[in-house]
C-alpha cells in the first residue's frame, strides 16, 4: 500500500491527508474536535494529584462550555486521567452508542454517501466536495481505482476498489467517518437526518399494508 500513499501525497503534497483506516479513536482528540466545531472553544483540563512523587496518582476534570466532567478513578499517568475525563464528557455529549450506530449506517452499501457529503458542505457553507480518481496497479495482473475527496482543505483517502464509482463512494465514506469520529455536530445532524428519512418509507409501507388489509376485511364482511 505504500506506493498508493506516495501516489496520493504526490498530488496533494501541501494538503493534510486523512485515511479512513488510520483514524484514531482517542476520546481526548474527539472531544476537542467536537468542542471546537460546536462551541468554538477548547476543552479545559484541570488536574489534581495525590501521593508521594514516586507513586503519584492523577485525577482530572474537563470543562466543555459550562459543564464539568470528572475522571472515573485515579490514574498513574496524567494522560490516562485526561483520556478518562474526556471519555466521560464525550459520551455525555454525543454518546458512543449513537456514533457507532451512525458509523455502521454510513458503511452500508445502500447509504448515499456522496449525496450526504454534498449536503454537509452546503449546510456548512463551504465548497462542494472535490473528488479525484486514479487507476493503480496493486499487482501485475490487477488494476484497481483509488479516489480522494477534498473537503474544506482536507483530503480524505478511500480504499482501493474494482470500479471508479465504488472508489468514489469509499472516499466519501472516509470523509464522513472522519467528521463523525471527530464529533462534528453538523455531520452528526446530517447523517441522523438521513436515518430518519430512510425510516419513513418503511413505516408508510407498513401503514399502507394495514389499511389495505382492513379494507379487504370490510369487503369480505359485506
Amino acid at each position: 500500500m505504500q506506493h498508493l500513499e506516495d501516489l496520493v501525497k504526490s498530488k496533494f503534497s501541501a494538503t493534510k491527508l486523512f485515511k479512513s483506516f488510520d483514524m484514531k479513536s482517542a476520546k481526548k482528540g474527539l472531544l476537542q474536535g467536537y468542542s471546537l466545531r460546536s462551541f468554538g472553544s477548547f476543552p479545559i483540563y484541570e488536574v489534581s494529584t495525590e501521593g508521594p512523587p514516586h507513586d503519584m496518582r492523577f485525577r482530572c476534570t474537563v470543562r466543555v462550555r459550562d459543564q464539568a466532567y470528572a475522571s472515573l478513578c485515579d490514574h498513574r499517568h496524567l494522560r490516562e486521567a485526561e483520556e478518562d475525563a474526556a471519555a466521560v464528557a464525550y459520551k455525555d455529549n454525543l454518546g458512543d452508542d449513537n456514533i457507532d450506530m451512525l458509523l455502521e449506517m454510513v458503511n452500508k452499501a445502500n447509504f448515499h454517501v456522496t449525496q450526504t457529503l454534498k449536503e454537509f458542505t452546503i449546510k456548512k457553507s463551504i465548497c462542494e466536495p472535490c473528488f479525484s480518481s486514479s487507476m493503480v496497479h496493486e499487482t501485475s495482473k490487477m488494476t484497481r481505482w483509488l479516489s480522494t475527496v477534498e473537503v474544506d482543505g482536507q483530503v480524505f483517502i478511500g480504499e482501493t476498489a474494482r470500479s471508479k464509482q465504488l472508489s468514489v463512494r469509499k472516499a466519501a465514506s472516509s470523509a464522513i467517518t472522519a467528521f463523525l469520529e471527530d464529533g462534528d455536530a453538523l455531520m452528526v445532524s446530517v447523517v441522523q437526518g438521513k436515518r430518519l428519512v430512510n425510516a419513513v418509507p418503511t413505516k408508510l409501507k407498513h401503514d399502507s399494508t394495514k389499511k389495505h388489509r382492513r379494507k379487504r376485511r370490510k369487503i369480505r364482511h359485506q
